[in-house]
């Protein structure tokens, strides 16, 4: 087996892993395939090496690295004597946490704002019968107290890091 062809077979599973990851939450092959190349490099890759590496245009390898970066999976660095940006794995967990939760609050801010920009627009709507308004203002009620306890769920967790969390836990269910 040529060097090529093993590299090939070295990074097949994670990659695969990566592509059936980025599926799940509704991003394009490009994003996990991208990510999966990242894991086994050793040294950062500016968006040409990425797109030479995985066939993808310039362009795309753009739009899925800032994705990656905004989302904490990938870290833009810059290389000494090189002004084109460069991307590695992202392995420091702190960081990875953080941006983890930053885009969980992100995502219930959005729901908690749209929830209640919908219970003003059903309080005043004339379409609906006071009975389905009720129903609706009381599924709207269920998903809100949802969402708020998400909400005070992460600001409960992120004065604690991974591991502390997993000696408190560990401690309340023995």
């Amino acid at each position: 087996m040529d060097k090529m062809d093993e590299k090939v077979a070295i990074s097949r599973h994670i990659i695969e892993a990566c592509v059936r990851a980025a599926n799940a939450k509704g991003w394009k092959d490009a994003a996990g395939v991208l990510h999966g190349t990242l894991f086994l490099t050793c040294e950062p890759m500016s968006l040409d090496e990425l797109s030479q590496e995985t066939g993808y245009s310039k362009t795309t390898v753009r739009l899925n690295m800032n994705i990656l970066s905004d989302l904490g999976l990938v870290r833009r660095v810059l290389v000494p004597k090189d002004r084109r940006f460069h991307y590695i794995i992202e392995t420091n967990s702190v960081s990875m946490r953080s941006a983890m939760m930053a885009n969980m609050q992100i995502e219930i801010k959005n729901m908690l704002a749209a929830l209640d920009c919908t219970e003003k627009y059903i309080d005043q709507s004339s379409a609906m019968s006071e009975s389905d308004r009720e129903k609706v203002r009381q599924r709207i009620n269920e998903i809100r107290r949802f969402y708020d306890q998400e909400n005070r769920l992460l600001g409960l967790i992120g004065g604690y890091s991974t591991d502390d969390l997993i000696d408190i836990l560990k401690r309340a269910s023995a």
